[in-house]
């Protein structure tokens, strides 16, 4: 069964998913996040721009059903590039500060944050909730910042970030992929 939007339509994509269940009163309900994406064809829009959901939430009690919850991020951190977008969501609780954590990747970050005039600089964020659908705040800085891999504007590419475990104390293990774009882009 797809997912169903608020006001009509349906949920057809959610890439990279990542599910938990709730804590606490929400204890009965899972969370899915998915990577950033038209939520259907009808948002691919052939006419002008795509629209683009940046984390998208998905609620449901038993794992089929499910519906659209809104967007995880309404706008990107303040660190990302205005192009970028955000990829491969996870999220964990966290019995120590009773908040829920997001982790994703941020496909491109500002100058700031990297080499001025380079692009390609993967970088991982984190934002937190004391509620599985937010209001999620975003750090203001990446967890793990872009990784030069050489000269000449060369990143490591960090992506697909996991933290260790599905609940987390008061600290925990963030697992990432890493790989330099010539060994990611020969295949």
């Amino acid at each position: 069964m797809r997912p169903a939007i608020a006001g009509g339509g349906v949920v057809e994509s959610c890439a990279d998913p990542a599910v938990l269940r709730g804590r606490g009163e929400d204890r009965r309900r899972w969370y899915m996040y998915c990577t950033t994406d038209p939520l259907n064809d009808g948002e691919t829009a052939p006419a002008g721009a795509p629209e683009f959901h940046p984390i998208p939430m998905l609620v449901g009690t038993d794992l089929v059903n499910w519906r659209y919850a809104g967007d995880a991020l309404p706008s990107l951190p303040s660190w990302a590039d205005p192009a970028a977008r955000l990829w491969a969501p996870d999220v964990v609780y966290s019995r120590a500060t009773d908040r829920y954590y997001l982790t994703f990747t941020v496909t491109e970050t500002g100058d700031e944050e990297s080499v001025p005039r380079c692009a390609g600089d993967s970088a991982i964020g984190v934002a937190t909730s004391a509620s599985p659908t937010g209001p999620w705040k975003v750090s203001d800085t990446p967890v793990v910042g872009p990784r030069p891999a050489g000269a000449n504007c060369s990143f490591y590419w960090t992506f697909d970030p996991d933290v260790l475990g599905d609940s987390i104390g008061s600290s925990s293990v963030l697992y990432y992929s890493a790989t330099s774009a010539a060994s990611s882009a020969s295949g």
